[in-house]
């Protein structure tokens, strides 16, 4: 027998990343192709009525009040059309959710390097990447809140949503 028979096999050739051993990569693409959908649907729907008159919010549709993500359809609609003003004033996290899908939908054509390290760099930095979701949850809820309040009070001049 020869000794390089008896040899390792090189790194390259074995599934040592956590991406593939954990299955992280059928998950990663599942969410891409989630992302490419938003993005895909965003530039065929009517931004003034894209459920096409259809009410999609069990909250809106039982209690006539607006949900915490009401508006955010029409704002990744009309992001996807450059009206960011427009965008903006349907739902603020619009933008920010427009943006997150086209990074999400782009991951699609990334290197596998690149994916292990986005994956390396989330793991290394979970406490703060959570808190980071846990504060823009915060903020969704806060901005229903008010949102909810001012429908039912009047709102101030300073609120355009």
């Amino acid at each position: 027998m020869d000794e390089r028979d008896n040899r390792q096999p090189s790194a390259a050739l074995t599934p040592a990343s956590p991406i593939v051993q954990d299955g992280s990569l059928r998950r990663w693409r599942w969410l891409a192709a989630v992302c490419l959908a938003v993005l895909g649907l965003s530039l065929v729907l009517n931004p003034a009525r894209p459920t096409f008159g259809v009410e999609l919010c069990p909250m809106k549709k039982f209690t006539g009040l607006p949900c915490p993500g009401c508006g955010i359809t029409r704002s990744i609609i009309n992001c996807s059309r450059g009206n960011f003003g427009a965008a903006w004033r349907y739902h603020p996290l619009g933008p920010a959710a427009w943006l997150a899908a086209i990074v999400g939908a782009s991951s699609l054509l990334w290197p596998r390097r690149a994916k292990e390290a986005v994956s390396f760099f989330w793991r290394r930095h979970d406490r703060t990447i959570t808190g980071i979701i846990l504060a823009a949850t915060a903020l969704l809820v806060v901005f229903g809140a008010l949102r909810i309040l001012f429908d039912c009070t009047g709102a101030p001049g300073w609120w355009p949503w």
